[in-house]
């Protein structure tokens, strides 16, 4: 906001040119990461990250794009009025799956989770098969 005014806060969509992590973590350098088998395959808790190297994020979305994981993402809906969420365990995952364009992805709900607020929350929900 202080550097990109009012239109900073904006939302944007999600693309694969822009996936989560620290440092630089592009298309670009998660399919350079992929084809070179630079992979994070281990599980870092996050007050032990801060330690590590930015490009740690970038390995470890890598590893999710070549290894997809079948545990769902974990989500908590933080506000039943708005239908505010926050995802609590995934991210990495969820980079992986911005950047392979899966047209589904699974995720597990917490929080204040009856039927109106899910779908508040996420209008477009689907109950996987």
């Amino acid at each position: 906001y202080r550097e990109g005014g009012p239109e900073a806060l904006e939302d944007r969509p999600s693309a694969p040119s822009r996936v989560w992590g620290r440092g630089e973590v592009t298309e670009a350098r998660i399919r350079a990461l992929v084809q070179a088998s630079e992979l994070e395959p281990n599980f870092v808790e996050m007050s032990e990250r801060d330690a590590l190297p930015e490009e740690w994020d970038a390995r470890r979305i890598a590893y999710f794009v070549h290894h997809p994981p079948a545990d769902p993402i974990s989500v908590e809906i933080v506000d039943p009025d708005s239908g505010a969420f926050i995802v609590q365990d995934g991210f990495h995952r969820l980079g992986a799956a911005i950047f392979r364009k899966d047209e589904l992805i699974r995720i597990a709900l917490g929080g204040y989770c009856d039927a109106d607020v899910r779908l508040k929350a996420f209008p477009c929900l689907q109950t996987a098969a």
